[in-house]
């Protein structure tokens, strides 16, 4: 009963937010509204709204947990009154499919990223309800990141013809700058070869390992809270380090470390972090690093472990 009579306020909140709130955000802002989950994305939406006057508005805080985010009524009065509603897709995000389905209008044109690539399967990460796990960490891959950017391009065309030459014209820069980090990433896998990077930590770079031909070592088959590395994993990852004489080990962001710095002290090597880009950092933000800046920062500690 209590559930009932909270959701049923919720509802009438929002309903009663939305009426004092419509004149407002008409006559305050001067360009479309785009909600997103996740920082790529928003990062991506930002680039291209560039000069356009369009509100960006990123539901998961910085620094904070996606798979288990609990929206605000704030949240669900954004996605209510947002032009494009832009999500990951997949069943980590299943609080963000019950806002599309109860919250968001008919008229809001809806991207998920796991529909603009082709998806990659991992052992024991995410149900995506057809009988598969799917590594949902699509944009990982620089090219992945380029046919999202272009997915986002005709669907800011299509909602805002006003202002389509200005987001073609700021997509034409960006995409570029992600065509560099795509021959660097490319560079930087011929330069290691087959030596296998040592990640002791959960694992959410399939999609990079996979465009570029980088082999990885993890106790993790994927990024799964839910899942865990066994003894023999984590024994199997210390062996493939002392065979290939692994300098460095890998952590992921906002991990606590201690299994990357455990693997690292039976091989004597270092510690070093990778960046998954689902969520950034507070001072990453203010710092005005978006996607490329993050991704550069994979790229470069990569770089240094391999010299």
């Amino acid at each position: 009963m209590i559930k009932k009579i909270t959701a049923a306020f919720l509802l009438l909140f929002i309903s009663f937010a939305l009426v004092c709130c419509t004149n407002v955000s008409e006559d305050e802002n001067d360009g479309i509204s785009i909600v997103t989950t996740v920082f790529p994305q928003y990062d991506f939406a930002k680039r291209l709204t560039e000069g356009t006057g369009a509100n960006v508005k990123m539901l998961i805080p910085a620094g904070s947990e996606a798979h288990s985010y609990d929206p605000t009524p704030a949240d669900m009065i954004a996605a209510a009154e947002c032009d494009i509603f832009i999500w990951v897709g997949g069943e980590s995000e299943a609080w963000a499919d019950k806002i599309i389905k109860s919250t968001v209008k008919e008229k809001t044109k809806v991207i998920a990223l796991m529909d603009t690539v082709p998806l990659l399967e991992s052992d024991g990460d995410h149900d995506h309800g057809d009988g598969h796990d799917y590594d949902e960490h699509v944009w990982t891959s620089p090219k992945n990141a380029m046919a999202m950017v272009k997915v986002l391009l005709a669907t800011l065309c299509e909602t805002d013809p006003d202002n389509a030459e200005a987001y073609r014209s700021n997509s034409e820069k960006y995409l570029a700058s992600l065509e560099v980090l795509d021959r660097d990433f490319t560079a930087l896998a011929e330069k290691i070869g087959k030596r296998p990077i040592i990640v002791g930590d959960r694992f959410p770079f399939l999609y990079l390992a996979s465009s570029y031909g980088f082999e990885f070592a993890s106790p993790f088959r994927g990024c799964s809270a839910h899942t865990e590395a066994s003894v023999a994993e984590i024994a199997a990852v210390i062996e493939i380090a002392r065979e290939n004489g692994a300098k460095t080990v890998f952590s992921v962001d906002f991990s606590n470390e201690k299994m990357a710095k455990s693997i690292a002290d039976e091989v004597g090597a270092s510690v070093s972090r990778l960046y998954s880009c689902h969520t950034a950092s507070g001072a990453d933000i203010d710092a005005g690093n978006g996607y490329i800046e993050i991704m550069r920062k994979n790229l470069d500690a990569l770089m240094s472990a391999y010299e």
